[in-house]
């Protein structure tokens, strides 16, 4: 027999309870009412619930005080609040604060108020299910590292990893970089080429506009990582065109850039990188993601990363189902100059790619031709991009000598951008 759901109802008029109870009559859930959020708390302190729905105005506790309570003592219960008209501006503010997932508005449909009911079950079935697999990972991950093996982890243990990178960030800034580049570029739902391929694109625009070179270092940087906030997404998410993902899945793709903010915060010495791929999603028109602020607010490196993407976006057919070229995609971009993109940047992007040339695989000194003292022009990265050594990297004996081993090792060659 299916497990019962614990559905809460609270309202301070006897007639609404009686209508939920014959609304939700049957085998599938069970229910409990009450007519104060006192008494509702006092029941929730003995038995988990699962679904809370509650009306705003009531004379004891106000519903706002009670699903505050409940958010803060009991945050997996799903919480819906059932208001009538004049309590619109009240609830609406409760919904903003984060209180409650769902608003319900009195008269309602009883066929809205079953699926709504039914989406609290399903995402607190969900929470669970996603704690237990995290607790099952936790365990797995102790019998790895009493064997010490190195298996894939999963995202949760590979956002700690990221953490815990980034604390060391002060004491080896560059090594850092390429750890965290590194631990993003293996995940299997993360294309790490696409974050190479932007971070190069994104790196030309900057020198076009002249900015400094600190600014450019992090710019290109922040191309390589731009997909951090999307460590928890499948490869479903990554790998399909965004006009095919449903309404959830592109609210969540558009608003990573405040998972990345959080990812990254740790690190003083990332905050500038930090701030360019948490703001990549903001238009210039103002109506971007997260903070919908102008384009005067914008950093420019944000604007930057945003047309470097978007333009091999387009040609993989990750905006839309179609693949484009480069000229196209190009084109595509600029008809979104004054809502999304800036003019100058997209100005920019169109002059870098119509004098791009691609370089062949085998530009490039040998690893048997490099002397100490020699400065990487481009980051370097085997051929399944994971980066070995970032931009500006000051070749020495050891440096040297690493590059070789590798080769010998994954029978691989590697050929260096050296600046001249």
């Amino acid at each position: 027999m299916a497990e019962k759901h614990t559905i809460l109802f609270i309202d301070d008029e006897s007639s609404i309870l009686r209508a939920m109870k014959r609304v939700f009559h049957g085998e599938r859930y069970k229910l409990v009412l009450a007519d104060d959020g006192h008494k509702a708390l006092a029941f929730m302190k003995q038995q988990e619930v699962h679904v809370v729905v509650s009306d705003m105005k009531m004379p004891k506790m106000s519903g706002a005080d009670f699903l505050q309570q409940v958010a803060t003592l009991y945050p997996e219960t799903y919480r819906i609040v059932l208001s009538g008209y004049a309590d619109v501006k009240t609830t609406l503010s409760a919904v903003n604060q984060g209180k409650v997932h769902r608003f319900m508005q009195k008269p309602w449909d009883n066929e809205d108020m079953i699926a709504a009911v039914d989406q609290g079950i399903e995402r607190f079935k969900l929470h669970a299910q996603r704690d237990e697999l995290q607790h099952k990972l936790t365990l797995q991950n102790q019998k790895l590292k009493e064997v010490n093996q190195s298996l894939e982890a999963r995202v949760e243990q590979r956002t700690l990893q990221i953490k815990a990178a980034l604390n060391r960030a002060e004491q080896s800034a560059q090594s850092t970089r390429k750890v965290v580049y590194n631990m993003i570029s293996t995940l299997p739902s993360i294309n790490g080429g696409l974050g190479k391929r932007v971070g190069q694109l994104a790196e030309k625009i900057a020198v076009q506009l002249g900015l400094e070179k600190k600014l450019i270092s992090d710019i290109a940087y922040a191309g390589l990582i731009h997909q951090i906030g999307m460590l928890d997404a499948d490869a479903k998410v990554h790998n399909t065109p965004f006009s095919e993902l449903n309404p959830n899945q592109q609210d969540k793709y558009m608003n990573q850039g405040s998972q990345a903010l959080l990812i990254l915060s740790p690190s003083q010495a990332l905050q500038s990188v930090a701030d360019i791929v948490s703001n990549q999603f903001e238009f210039v028109n103002g109506k971007g993601y997260p903070r919908h602020i102008q384009e005067d607010e914008i950093p420019i490196g944000a604007k930057i990363l945003s047309v470097a993407r978007d333009y091999f976006r387009y040609q993989a057919g990750l905006i839309e189902q179609e693949k484009s070229d480069a000229k196209t995609a190009a084109q595509k971009i600029n008809n979104f100059v004054g809502l999304r993109y800036s003019r100058e940047v997209v100005d920019a992007l169109i002059k870098v790619t119509s004098k791009q040339v691609d370089t062949g695989p085998s530009d490039g000194l040998r690893t048997s031709d490099l002397k100490p003292g020699m400065v990487l022009k481009e980051s370097l990265f085997n051929d399944k991009d994971i980066l070995i050594l970032p931009q500006d990297h000051v070749l020495d004996e050891a440096s040297i000598s690493k590059l070789q081993t590798l080769e010998k090792r994954f029978d691989f060659i590697l050929h260096v951008q050296i600046k001249v």
